[in-house]
């Protein structure tokens, strides 16, 4: 739960921050910071992040750097539409974090299911990412129904997936039950 919390902390900030009135782009920058700060923290403890959190947060640290580097390299135009699509563009960075887990041979569910099943359910979970992000694009509502609402589906659909196949492989044992979170961020042997 602790590790919930600190990884989700980040998206709390940068909200709070702007809707405080500090301005998007400070807001952005503290953000950028934090999720420096929580992966940095995450790669020493060798902790295992959520994959969707981890697409969060990849965005929240590149997107502000991003755009104010357009902007500086005088790409006016170009860095525009990036604020303009900066929100629902927070899918894109979903599915990319989900498609080099899968391709690297993880999981995005670290259930106890079998092999089969779990890329099953993560190809599944990047179905549902993928209309979110659909919708997040084409939804021109206020930012809780164009952002908020489709991660929570997401979000949701990932704790579903992680219980159906954790029961479909039978009783839980302790160990089962704790490497959901507890797996290992980078494997000691490569």
């Amino acid at each position: 739960m602790i590790k919930d919390v600190v990884e989700t902390s980040p998206s709390f900030v940068f909200l709070a921050l702007w809707q405080s009135g500090i301005g998007i782009e400070l807001a952005g920058w503290i953000s950028s910071a934090f999720v420096a700060a929580v992966l940095f923290s995450f790669v020493i403890r060798r902790i295992a992040p959520d994959p969707i959190l981890l697409g969060i947060n990849f965005h929240l640290l590149v997107i502000t750097p991003a755009i104010v580097g357009l902007f500086a390299l005088g790409y006016r135009e170009f860095a525009q539409s990036a604020l303009e699509y900066a929100h629902p563009s927070v899918f894109v960075s979903i599915l990319a974090v989900g498609a080099v887990f899968l391709a690297s041979g993880k999981s995005l569910l670290r259930s106890s299911a079998d092999r089969t099943s779990e890329i099953r359910s993560s190809l599944a979970l990047l179905a549902a990412a993928s209309l979110g992000g659909l919708w997040a694009f084409t939804y021109s509502g206020p930012p809780l129904l164009q952002i908020a609402v489709p991660i929570m589906v997401v979000f949701g659909m990932r704790r579903f997936l992680i219980a159906r196949d954790m029961d479909r492989s039978g009783p839980l044992s302790v160990a089962a039950a704790t490497s959901v979170t507890a797996e290992p961020m980078f494997d000691p042997a490569s």
